[in-house]
Parts: structure tokens; sequence; C-alpha cells
């Protein structure tokens, strides 16, 4: 795999992720009353955004804003950050799940897409132009064999 240049889009992509983020908690505190549902509808808007990205820097810094925004503002309303291992662990390895599923999901689609922009290899043959080869073929000189059994050029 050679490395591509960094052109800088996947902090553009972290930034509307997070944008998207920020949103869907506050519509997630306001409109669903079970903690642990809303946890669900934060991972699954990770997943969306990793399949959407498709890039691992973007995935897994959604994933860590999502934690962040999650447990301070989810679980705990005063947006204090703490560990509670009845609802966290669970979450953790949702968001971590979910982040595997979007990038999967992601990649099968750029890779559909450039086997899709690609020609096969056989369509580039029959494009290709007939060769034109030149080949003269000198005669070979036979040989002859005398009465005795001896072969003579000639």
């Amino acid at each position: 795999m050679t490395a591509q240049p960094d052109d800088g889009s996947w902090g553009i992509m972290l930034g509307w992720g997070a944008f998207t983020l920020v949103v869907l908690t506050c519509l997630d505190a306001a409109a669903v009353p079970s903690v642990d549902w809303r946890l669900v509808v934060i991972a699954a808007a990770v997943a969306v955004i990793a399949e959407r990205a498709a890039d691992a820097r973007t995935a897994l810094g959604c994933a860590v804003i999502a934690f962040a925004l999650a447990d301070g503002f989810l679980q705990h309303d005063a947006g204090a950050l703490r560990w509670d291992a009845r609802l966290d662990y669970p979450f953790v390895l949702g968001l971590l799940g979910a982040t595997a599923l979007g990038m999967c999901a992601g990649q099968l689609r750029v890779t559909r897409g450039r086997l899709r922009r690609m020609r096969p290899f056989v369509t580039l043959l029959q494009d290709a132009p007939e060769p034109v080869v030149a080949v003269t073929v000198k005669e070979a000189p036979r040989i002859r064999t005398s009465a005795g059994g001896d072969p003579t050029v000639g």
C-alpha cells in the first residue's frame, strides 16, 4: 500500500462529523427518554459518519467526540465525564463496532466505485490496434545427401 499525500479533507469531514454529532446529541437528549437508547442512536450516527467518510482518522475522531458528548451530556446531564462501567463499557464497544462496521461499508462503497470506473483488461486489448509486423524470411539452404550418405550443402 502506498502512502497518499494528505490533502486535509479528513479534517473537514471530521468537522462536519463533529457538528452532526453535536446537533444529534441535542436532539437525542430532548427526544429519547432512555439513556440506553440515546447511546444506541449516537453509535448508529458514528457508523453512518464512518461509512460516508471512509477514512479511519475521521471515523475514530468522531467516535472519540461521540463518547465525550454522550458520556458528558446524555448520561450525566451536567457535562461531567465519569466512567460508569455498566453503561460506558458496552457503549465503548458499541462505538468501536459501529466505527469498524461503518469503515467496512465505506471501503466497500469506495472500492465498488473504483472498480466501476476501471475498464476491464479484455476491453483494453480489444481496443488496441492490430500490430503491423514486417517479417522477412530467408530461405534455408537445402541439404542434399549423396549416394554415399555424405550430406552436401547446395
